[in-house]
């Protein structure tokens, strides 16, 4: 492990293990983000949709407001969902619409630790679902968003997400 990562990116050991061994005995991830956010609302959504398989947006978005709407929140009465869906811009223009932000956060969940380069990344989001050997792949084909959540591979070193191009 890296180690200038910041804590609040890593799995530390009991809980790496403690994942790694429920995603095991389950036979799909473990999801290791906060379940009340975006992030888990994400992954808990691929992994259900299937593993290893390509999901469209659409697809992702219908899933993601299934499993978000059963999450509570710090705020009474409001869900998971709602809170994302409601959340405001910080600005005109670079606020996105609920697929945006599909997007954004997903993109951002693909931030991760590249072993083969000396490039630093401070903000690796990703370095969690890295730990388990899994990520997000995203690809673009004809204007049209894909994702998955990818778990093929050896080790967390050869974990390398897809990124969508243009």
């Amino acid at each position: 492990m890296n180690a200038t990562i910041k804590r609040n990116f890593v799995l530390e050991d009991v809980k790496l293990s403690k994942y790694k061994e429920l995603t095991k005995t389950n036979g799909k991830l473990e999801v290791p983000y906060q379940k009340t956010g975006v992030y888990y609302g994400i992954c808990k959504s691929l992994s259900n949709l299937g593993e290893n398989e390509w999901h469209s947006l659409v697809s992702l978005k219908e899933e993601m407001q299934k499993v978000m709407s059963l999450m509570p929140t710090s705020v009474k009465g409001i869900n998971a969902w709602n809170k994302f869906v409601l959340r405001t811009n910080r600005n005109d223009i670079t606020g996105k619409d609920i697929i945006g932000k599909i997007i954004q956060n997903a993109e951002v969940l693909q931030r991760v630790i590249n072993y083969n380069s000396n490039k630093e990344n401070n903000n690796p989001y990703g370095y969690k679902l890295q730990q388990l050997c899994y990520c997000v792949d995203i690809k673009k084909e004809d204007g049209m968003y894909n994702f998955r959540i990818n778990n093929q591979f050896i080790d967390e070193v050869s974990v390398k997400p897809l990124k969508a191009k243009g």
